[in-house]
């Protein structure tokens, strides 16, 4: 062969040798085309932390085949497929369950299982109960444009695998919610859906209206604030009855001193996406929506306490969080705040018991002790009396609550309020709330 013929075979190996790797590279750079429907929202399956912890398969991602119709049954409303995965005890339990939750005309929702160390099961169940929060997309926030489902946790039991699976218990763990103990009877308004036990309708309907009330001057307030405002209203449950509250409110861990009149409940939310959870709902380790809880302590006062609870509402959809850290000075202050703000709790935050509490105590009067103390009356007013001179002193209140429950984990949570202030401002400092205190 010629020197001239060699070059043109080498030329045209070369040639196709290139049109391989070029081609090999193409199938390598365009993956294929994801499936039609919710999830072909995820690039790619999520199978591992985000941080590359674990090596290989996770719990959290791999179901039985029966999960999977359940929470599709779940998204459908289809009460008859999703009972067919009950039987035992759990035939009866997931039956009121079902109904008793529908009441309150949820349309999406999960179930998600899990396995304890101990062997002990449990399922988180999600639903998109009315006024559901979801951060606006301009926060900046990992969960903007996400719901933040109601998120509770259920005792279970099964039996069976794979398709067959079978739920043979289901009770709530911790403190029930109210449509885990019985019929519903709901009432709703523009901005609030107010609910209670059915054998207290009559208590319903005379409050309704004052609870819808309470909900436009809480969005109004924090509106004038500048918050942005990620619901248009509240959902809260209602009972007369004290031991009855108890259970809704704290399960077995009421506080020992101060006796409430109404608690806001933040949920729970997934701590990460899996195949079971939809792509519109909110993951992670925070909290997921809350709703709120009054009881009969409210009844001389039930605007002020719709107002301070629904501004607990708002404040941890604005600013989630662990729940490891949670400072009641920068809660409370900011709720006891909006009540005065709103005009629905018409008094002077310094009172004499708060002028001689900061008078004796300092900074100290905002320790979180002093919340659940015979002092606690006078530390809540004195919170608020923080976010109060915060306003008058040329401040932002809104901007002072979303920094300081930002910083639960820190300052904060060290019971020091205004050394969260003095970081926005030093004229917020601790020393110049005090002498505010004294001259007021």
């Amino acid at each position: 062969m010629s020197t001239k013929a060699l070059r043109l075979t080498i030329a045209a190996v070369s040639f196709v040798i290139a049109a391989v790797l070029v081609s090999v590279a193409i199938l390598i750079a365009f993956p294929q085309r994801p499936e039609a429907g919710a999830a072909a929202d995820f690039a790619t399956a999520v199978d591992s932390e985000p941080w590359g912890t674990d090596a290989g398969y996770d719990e959290f991602t791999l179901f039985e085949a029966a999960w999977a119709d359940m929470n599709d049954a779940m998204r459908a409303g289809d009460r008859e497929a999703f009972l067919a995965f009950a039987e035992g005890d759990a035939a009866t339990q997931l039956a009121q369950w079902w109904d008793q939750s529908k009441d309150l005309g949820w349309e999406d929702g999960y179930i998600q299982p899990f396995t304890n160390d101990d062997g002990t099961q449990e399922a988180l169940v999600g639903l998109e109960l009315p006024f559901t929060a979801a951060p606006v997309r301009s926060s900046g926030r990992s969960d903007a444009g996400q719901k933040l489902l109601h998120g509770s946790y259920y005792t279970i039991k099964t039996s069976g695998e794979g398709a067959d699976l079978k739920i043979t218990s289901f009770s709530p763990k911790g403190a029930p919610n109210p449509w885990d103990d019985g019929p519903l009877y709901v009432q709703k308004r523009a901005h609030v859906v107010l609910f209670g036990l059915e054998s207290e309708r009559a208590l319903v309907d005379a409050n309704i209206d004052n609870a819808e009330d309470a909900a436009v001057l809480a969005l109004d307030t924090a509106e004038q604030l500048g918050a942005e405002i990620p619901q248009d209203g509240f959902l809260s449950a209602i009972t007369d009855d004290p031991d009855r509250f108890s259970e809704w409110a704290f399960g077995p861990t009421e506080p020992s001193v101060i006796k409430a009149a109404a608690v806001a409940r933040p949920t729970v939310r997934p701590s990460r996406p899996t195949d079971l959870i939809e792509p519109g709902v909110a993951t992670g380790r925070e909290n997921s929506g809350s709703y709120v809880v009054a009881g009969p302590g409210s009844a001389d006062q039930l605007i002020p306490t719709f107002v301070h609870e629904f501004a607990h509402v708002l404040h941890f959809a604005a600013v989630p969080d662990s729940g490891t850290f949670r400072s009641p000075a920068v809660l409370e202050g900011f709720a006891r705040f909006m009540e005065t703000r709103s005009g629905s709790e018409r008094r002077d935050l310094v009172t004499p018991a708060v002028k001689q509490l900061v008078g004796e105590a300092g900074e100290d009067a905002l320790a979180d002790a002093r919340f659940d103390s015979a002092d606690a009356a006078a530390a809540y007013d004195a919170a608020g009396s923080y976010y109060e001179f915060v306003a008058e002193s040329g401040g932002d209140p809104w901007a002072l609550a979303v920094a300081a429950k930002r910083e639960d984990a820190g300052l904060a949570v060290l019971g020091s309020l205004p050394m969260v202030g003095a970081k926005l401002d030093p004229a917020f400092s601790a020393e110049n709330w005090i002498a505010w205190v004294a001259a007021h």
